[in-house]
């Protein structure tokens, strides 16, 4: 049962710019889900959006089977909404708020326990004014838990709050998720808030969806797996060069000997024991891409990481054992494994994204520029056609000639009007006794009063030839 559907949603603002651009995905009933982003990824935007705040440019979205686009009255009674900020009255007293917005205004018991769980019923008396900053946003997190919507909005729930809040609004959430069948859908900048509460996670960028699964699946996408730290023995107190030189010796030291060699050596089992040759070869490949990788240590202490990618985690244990082997011999004090965090992933999501923004930017400049040569060859072909027609309006009528460089010069404009000045004076006698204009030189552009001056020719022309067939 679907409590939030997107199809191809989009947001474009009249600048052009994209807020949201064709987001793809939906949230189950009894499901917490994180909306995860860097600043104007479009987050709010989306919230904005599917409480009908900001309409949707194209796409469509449905909450609990209710369109946006057509029946959004229906929609605002489907969803709760935590906003990102904190409005409030700040004459009325925390439990006045809570009664405005309460059905029938009435404080039901669950409320009261609600408010219990986030720390508040002592301050249910308070006004409003004389509360403190994660005070006002807790009581906003107890108003988006009324009811029985199947599907609660919350734009940065826990800014604000302290440590312990935070923990008591986690519990209570996944109690009512648990309890109600409701689905949670929340934007945080703390990803770790976000790995242990939220079941599915979504990371926007540019306004686009850029991974979406659970924590393990998202750093399974990105070829995350584990980290081995080791901290180093050190009989006296080092400078820091003498630091850096035994982390660098020692760190190049166990990654060749006891990581790669070890690695290798179990892939190459692994591979013995796989009679299918494709997934041989996959396995190989993969390797290849996924060499081990260090991050900068702590300067303050002999310490090293190594990072073990999926495709090599089930090498761990033969790890652990290695290095037991070599413990004393390397100076190795202390060894701990740990999964890597959702930090990592969205830092590798992060880059992808402008990787993607900057190759979608070079496809534009390309288009564009592709363009304006089809419009300068069409321009140019467009002017020759009109070097073609007056050379054989001039050939025809022995009036009025343009020749190639000077048409060349003219714009479109002057092209037209040098071809009807052309045009205009082909129509004059042809024979060179009968002719006004002896075509000894290209006929340029016309002007208005020329063309006066030229029919004014013409007419007395023709009445001194008729006087004279008179006579």
């Amino acid at each position: 049962d679907k409590a939030l559907e997107l199809h191809q949603l989009t947001k474009k603002y009249g600048s052009g710019v994209l807020a949201n651009d064709h987001l793809t995905f939906d949230v189950n009933r009894g499901e917490i889900f994180a909306l995860l982003g860097h600043n104007g990824a479009g987050k709010s935007t989306l919230i904005n959006q599917i409480t009908g705040m900001l309409p949707c440019s194209s796409g469509e979205a449905y909450v609990a089977g209710y369109s946006i686009k057509r029946e959004m009255k229906k929609v605002r009674k489907a969803v709760s909404v935590c906003p990102q900020d904190n409005p409030l009255y700040e004459q009325f007293t925390l439990r006045r708020h809570i009664e405005f917005f309460a059905h029938n205004g009435k404080i039901t018991a669950l409320t009261e326990q609600h408010a219990e769980g986030l720390g508040i019923s002592q301050k249910l008396d308070t006004l409003c004014k004389d509360l403190s900053g994660g005070q006002k946003r807790r009581m906003w997190v107890l108003v988006a838990l009324f009811g029985d919507t199947p599907l609660i909005l919350m734009d940065e729930p826990t800014s604000g709050m302290d440590p312990q809040a935070r923990r008591d609004f986690w519990v209570l959430l996944k109690h009512i998720v648990n309890q109600e069948k409701r689905a949670v859908v929340f934007t945080t900048h703390y990803l770790e808030e976000a790995d242990l509460l939220a079941s599915r996670k979504v990371i926007i960028a540019n306004g686009r969806v850029m991974a979406l699964g659970t924590s393990s699946q998202l750093k399974h996408q990105w070829g995350v797996g584990y980290w081995v730290n080791l901290s180093l023995h050190h009989g006296h107190n080092p400078t820091l060069a003498e630091r850096r030189d035994a982390r660098k010796v020692l760190g190049k030291v166990l990654k060749e000997d006891v990581f790669e060699k070890t690695l290798d050596r179990l892939a190459a089992l692994q591979d013995e024991r796989t009679s299918n040759n494709a997934a041989r070869s996959s396995r190989r490949s993969a390797s290849k891409r996924t060499q081990i990788q260090t991050k900068n240590p702590k300067m303050n202490d002999f310490f090293l990481s190594y990072s073990i990618p999926w495709e090599k985690v089930y090498c761990v244990p033969a790890l652990l054992e290695k290095i037991e082997e070599v413990q004393t011999y390397y100076g190795i004090r202390d060894v701990n494994v740990e999964m890597t965090t959702m930090e990592e992933v969205f830092h590798l999501a992060g880059e992808a994204a402008e990787r993607d923004k900057e190759r979608r930017a070079l496809e534009k400049r390309a288009e564009e520029e592709k363009k304006k040569r089809k419009k300068s060859t069409s321009t140019t072909n467009d002017k020759n056609i009109q070097i073609a027609a007056a050379a054989t309006r001039s050939g025809a009528g022995g009036a009025g000639v343009v020749d190639e460089t000077t048409a060349s010069k003219m714009d479109d404009k002057s092209a037209r009007r040098a071809s009807i000045s052309t045009s205009r004076d082909s129509s004059f006698p042809s024979s060179r006794e009968d002719s006004i204009f002896e075509a000894k030189e290209p006929l340029l552009l016309l002007t208005e009063k020329d063309k006066e001056n030229a029919d004014l020719v013409a007419l007395t022309t023709e009445r001194k030839r008729l006087l004279e067939n008179d006579r």
